[in-house]
């Protein structure tokens, strides 16, 4: 973007850092306010996305991790006779516990991704209310 009133190359200022006038965003005061009340629910939708994100993606590999070891040790009961009575049960749960963090891990991966496009998308209305092109 070229500042209107001195010509001068700027990548990112809401002011020129050569002749120090403030840059005209071509919107009015109506859209600004638009744009402003936007940019703050994607801002809060980026920022519970990434929690809402993250604890699933946690509590995912927490499940899967647990899952193996049920299976593993289930498995391991079941070989001997009498194990069988705790072994078959701690398998269930394993698969169990298997299926809900594999959910988890996914669930957690989709919020992470929305909030990263929300992300995105409050910085390109924030560049477009500081009138820079891209």
């Amino acid at each position: 973007m070229k500042c209107p009133y001195c010509n001068e190359d700027i990548k990112r200022a809401k002011f020129c850092p050569e002749c120090g006038k403030e840059l005209d965003t071509g919107l009015s005061e109506e859209q600004k306010r638009y744009l402003a009340k936007k940019n703050k629910a994607h801002k809060v939708g980026a920022v519970a996305g990434s929690v809402v994100g993250g604890a699933g993606i946690g509590l995912g590999a927490i499940g899967v991790t647990g899952g193996v070891i049920l299976l593993i040790l289930g498995i391991l009961l079941s070989l001997t006779g009498i194990g069988a009575i705790l072994g078959i049960p701690m398998i269930i749960i394993g698969i169990i516990a298997l299926t809900a963090g594999g959910t988890a891990a996914t669930a957690g991966a989709m919020a992470a991704r929305v909030a990263t496009r929300s992300a995105k998308k409050s910085e390109e209305i924030e560049d477009q209310l500081h009138g820079i092109k891209k």
